[in-house]
């Protein structure tokens, strides 16, 4: 827990929670019937079910984690499938990462923030103290430095656009989760101004289109194909 966006309610109010309430903000009605692909530890389902709603949450578990490795390249070959589950006029919500989209202006900001925070002993980012490189150490982890399979954005969007009928598109913070996660200020008063500025410049920098955002939202019902 100590590790983790858990250890304090106000990284939870400005991630997981965040996430939670866009989610909230996409569907209408009481008593849906929900299927949560990808659930991980279950909060947005426990959530969904506290508000009434009739929830199942699914994950891959070690039986079946190498077929889901095969799909996890083929964005159109699992919306396929959630297209085939839905009824009729069936509602889909994706919350999905587009990590390809991250651009120099992002590395930069993000640079910044992480060996201001070093400096000051708050951070343990372990970036090179030349800028440039640092941000090109951002940039490459970003891209290749992950252990999952990246889809990249129009992967996404082209079997989204085809199979649902777009209603809402909308791009959000992501960026300083990270920075929230390896962020260690021992005054929580503190931390807490410090993660909502953070978190608050992001979305400036997102609205004012300074910097390229990760996280999407799309929200759409099933199209006949």
């Amino acid at each position: 827990m100590k590790d983790s966006l858990w250890r304090q309610p106000y990284l939870i109010e400005l991630t997981y929670a965040d996430s939670f309430r866009l989610v909230e903000d996409s569907i209408s009605g009481r008593n849906l019937r929900i299927l949560e692909v990808g659930c991980g530890t279950g909060f947005m389902s426990l959530e969904l079910a506290r508000m009434g709603h009739d929830v199942v949450g699914i994950d891959p578990n070690e039986r079946i984690i190498r077929i889901a490795r095969r799909n996890l390249s083929h964005p159109k070959r699992i919306l396929s499938m959630v297209h085939r589950l839905l009824k009729n006029r069936g509602r889909l919500v994706c919350l999905e990462y587009a990590y390809d989209r991250m651009d120099r202006r992002a590395a930069t900001w993000l640079y910044q923030i992480q060996r201001t925070l070093e400096l000051t002993g708050g951070y343990s980012s372990h970036l090179p103290e030349n800028p440039r490189e640092g941000v090109e150490r951002i940039m490459k982890e970003n891209l290749y430095g992950r252990k999952k399979h990246i889809n990249k954005f129009e992967e996404m969007r082209h079997p989204l656009d085809q199979l649902f009928h777009k209603g809402r598109f909308s791009w959000h913070c992501y960026y300083c989760w990270g920075i929230f996660s390896s962020m260690r200020i021992h005054d929580r008063n503190r931390e807490e101004a410090l993660a909502r500025l953070f978190r608050g410049m992001e979305q400036l920098l997102i609205d004012s289109g300074e910097i390229q955002p990760v996280l999407f939202r799309f929200v759409g019902t099933k199209a006949s194909v």
